[in-house]
């Protein structure tokens, strides 16, 4: 049995140790071999916002040219 690691809960603190955000991962699909979330929200504890990024479509391994991205 293969192991999958895929980060479903993450809290963020600030360099005082203060809870400053919260990652929640949902909606898990294998696509190409990996798993993935398809739903990851962001929370502000604070501001008490939170942002929803929605994943319909994954393609992996696209040989893209290495220019494209910076260090």
């Amino acid at each position: 049995m293969k192991t999958s690691l895929v980060i479903l809960n993450a809290p963020m603190y600030d360099k005082d140790g203060k809870l400053v955000r919260e990652l929640h991962a949902s909606g898990l699909k294998k696509a190409s071999d990996s798993w993935g979330a398809r739903q990851v929200e962001m929370r502000s504890v604070e501001e008490k916002t939170r942002t929803v990024l929605t994943i319909d479509d994954v393609k992996f391994n696209q040989h893209l040219d290495e220019k494209r991205f910076t260090a």
